[in-house]
């Protein structure tokens, strides 16, 4: 069996655990790209698992991805997700403050796209969610009630380790917030929306 929605590391090795009673292989396996990536079949999966069951799924795997990541053990292609997770999240933020400045200071949107997008600030969130939200273009690719629920994964893993994570922590008040204010089946770009209520 190959899970591939985003879940707790310990949810898939416990999950495994079940399987393995019924003889049933498990392969944790979720995906980034996006709903581009679904729609063009160029997913990047990181897939947790035994190696061996591993090499028999990775054909449907590659039906579905471009990049296929052996991450390890059970539990770690959902550990390898939410690490991806924290990093998608903050270059959010940092896209959504520097276009809710720009907007303020009457910046020229288009100029600073095309800064964004060619130097090294690029990324697959300026690529294609900037363009959406200088549009004002919430319309979902992930939802931002989605990112939060992995936030919150992540939180759980971090407070067990009592490790600080004070980026992310920031980072799910924010989606908190966004989902209280009725957007969490907008996308995760809706973040601007926060920005543009305090910045008036």
């Amino acid at each position: 069996m190959i899970g591939m929605s985003t879940n707790s590391p310990r949810y898939a090795i416990d999950f495994a655990k079940r399987l393995r009673k019924m003889e049933i292989d498990f392969i944790d396996a979720p995906v980034t790209g996006g709903d581009k990536g679904a729609r063009d079949g160029t997913l990047t999966i990181m897939a947790g698992g035994k190696p061996e069951v591993f090499r028999r799924v990775v054909p449907v795997l590659e039906a579905m991805g471009k990049n296929i990541v052996y991450t390890g053990e059970t539990g770690t292609g959902q550990m390898v997700k939410l690490l991806n997770q924290i990093v998608i999240g903050m270059d959010m933020l940092g896209v959504s403050e520097a276009l809710a400045l720009a907007r303020r200071t009457d910046t020229d949107l288009d100029a600073l796209y095309r800064v964004l997008s060619t130097g090294a600030a690029n990324s697959f969130t300026v690529q294609y969610y900037l363009p959406k939200m200088i549009k004002n273009d919430i319309t979902p690719g992930f939802r931002a009630i989605h990112l939060r629920k992995d936030l919150k994964y992540v939180m759980d893993v971090a407070n067990e380790l009592n490790m600080p994570m004070m980026g992310t922590s920031l980072l799910l008040q924010l989606y908190n917030a966004l989902v209280a204010q009725g957007f969490g089946d907008n996308g995760t770009q809706a973040l601007i929306k926060f920005y543009e209520k305090f910045s008036h």
